[in-house]
């Protein structure tokens, strides 16, 4: 369904360039190969931190801006994901970190 309302939109709006900006990184290729597949002559399908730009050329810039999952805590609004090079584990521990006493 949600396939035939983006065709249907693609027809009436025959934009220049798409950008799909929500979804599972292979939702938001399949939406620009459909743009792709219904004229639209330019798709730009980044990720997390890429940054687009529409004018005066479209383009993009992978991992030019800070990205990653916010949650409250204590003080407001702060990191969730783990460092880098180590790996999310149940209790909020990463796998450079023991496990004994967390589980």
């Amino acid at each position: 369904m949600a396939r035939d309302e983006l065709r249907q939109m693609y027809q009436w709006v025959r934009p220049r360039i798409a950008i799909p900006t929500h979804g599972e990184p292979d939702h938001m290729r399949a939406h620009a190969e459909l743009a792709r597949e219904d004229g639209v002559p330019r798709q730009l399908a980044g990720r997390n931190g890429d940054l687009f730009m529409i004018a005066p050329l479209p383009g993009m810039r992978r991992g030019a801006v800070p990205a990653g999952r916010v949650g409250v805590g204590e003080n407001g609004l702060q990191p969730c994901d783990p460092p880098p090079g180590t790996i999310a584990r149940p209790g909020g521990s990463s796998a450079s970190e023991p496990l004994e006493g967390r589980l």
